[in-house]
C-alpha cells in the first residue's frame, strides 16, 4: 500500500507540473553530481588512509608499528625487529646499503598509527595484534604506562577478536603478575622473606627486559672496574664491527684470532676508550655497538 501511495503521489506531482519538468531535470542532474563528487571524495580519503597505513607497517614484520623508530637509512621500523636485524647485519633491509645502529624513535609515528586503530580505519586482525604487542611493550618498559595501561591493551584486543589464543594468554599472564606485584608489597609491609621464590614485581622484570639482547646504540663513559657488558654472541659481526670504526670513531679496533674466545661471554670494563668509542676488556678493545650493557654501575 505504502508502495502504490508513493508512485501516485510522484505520478500527481509530475502531472500537476507545468515548467517542472525540466527544473526536476536539474535537480537529478544536481544531486548525481553531488554523489560522484562525494563518492570521488570518499575514494580520496580511503587511498590516503590506506597510504598512511601502508608507510606505518615495518617492512621486516609486516604489521603496524608498536614502537616506530627511523634508522640510520631514513625508513621506519617497528624497533625490536630492527634491533635484532642490526643484531647480524649492518646493511638496510630496505636498501641493502651500509648502515650504523643508530635509531631514532619517532612519537608522531606512534600517535598517528594509535589515531588510526582507534578510529577503526584498520581491520580487526591487524587492531588485535597492534593492542597485543604495546601491551607487550608497556609490560616490558619499552613504552610508558606500565602494567595497568597494559591490561587495557589486551582487554581490547579481546573485545575485537575474543578467540585470539595470544591476546587471550597475555590477559591471563597480566592478571598473574598484578597478582605477585600486590603479594610482593604485602609481604613487605609485613616484613615476610619471599626470596625463596622466583617472584619479581613488574617494575624489576621491565629494568631487565630493557637491557637483556639488545647492543648499545651510542657510546657513553662507564664506571671502569663496575660496569658489566656482554659481547654480541655472533663471532662474524663482531670480526667486522671490529674493523670497521665504530660510529663517532677515529679508527677501528681491529680484529684478532683471539677475540673469538670472549663472544658472548661477560665482563667488567677495565677502561674507557673514547677515541675509538670502545671499552677494554680483558686486554681486547670492543666498539660499544658489540657489547649489551649489563650492568652501568
Amino acid at each position: 500500500m505504502e508502495l502504490r501511495d508513493s508512485s501516485k503521489t510522484a505520478v500527481k506531482r509530475e502531472s500537476t507540473s507545468t515548467s517542472g519538468g525540466g527544473s526536476k531535470r536539474k535537480r537529478e542532474g544536481s544531486s548525481n553530481s553531488q554523489i560522484l563528487a562525494t563518492t570521488a571524495g570518499n575514494n580520496q580519503v580511503a587511498g590516503l588512509v590506506r597510504e598512511v597505513i601502508e608507510s606505518h607497517t615495518c617492512p621486516i614484520t609486516h604489521n603496524l608499528m608498536c614502537q616506530p623508530c627511523v634508522a640510520e637509512d631514513g625508513h621506519m621500523y617497528e624497533r625490536i625487529a630492527i634491533e635484532k636485524w642490526l643484531d647480524k647485519h649492518r646493511r638496510s633491509p630496505k636498501t641493502n646499503e651500509s648502515m650504523g645502529t643508530k635509531l631514532v624513535e619517532s612519537i608522531s609515528a606512534r600517535q598517528i598509527i594509535e589515531r588510526a586503530v582507534l578510529s577503526q580505519a584498520v581491520d580487526k586482525e591487524t587492531s588485535t595484534i597492534w593492542h597485543s604487542g604495546s601491551g607487550r611493550l608497556k609490560v616490558n618498559g619499552a613504552l610508558k604506562g606500565g602494567l595497568n595501561a597494559a591490561m587495557t591493551h589486551f582487554d581490547t584486543a579481546l573485545k575485537l577478536s575474543p578467540d585470539d589464543l595470544p591476546a587471550k594468554l597475555l590477559k591471563e599472564a597480566a592478571l598473574l603478575q598484578q597478582q605477585v606485584d600486590n603479594l610482593l608489597e604485602r609481604a613487605e609491609m609485613a616484613e615476610v622473606d619471599l626470596s625463596c621464590f622466583a617472584f619479581q614485581k613488574s617494575s624489576a622484570i621491565a629494568a631487565i627486559v630493557r637491557t637483556k639482547d639488545t647492543p648499545m646504540t651510542a657510546w657513553k663513559r662507564l664506571k671502569e672496574g663496575v660496569s658489566i657488558v656482554r659481547i654480541i654472541d655472533n663471532m662474524d659481526l663482531l670480526k667486522d664491527l671490529c674493523n670497521r670504526p665504530a660510529p663517532g670513531a677515529s679508527n677501528e679496533v681491529d680484529w684478532v684470532s683471539e677475540m673469538s674466545e670472549i663472544v658472548g661471554k661477560e665482563f667488567v670494563i677495565s677502561a674507557n676508550d673514547e677515541e675509538l668509542r670502545a671499552y677494554d676488556i680483558d686486554d681486547y678493545a670492543i666498539p660499544f655497538d658489540a657489547c649489551i650493557l649489563i650492568k652501568e654501575g
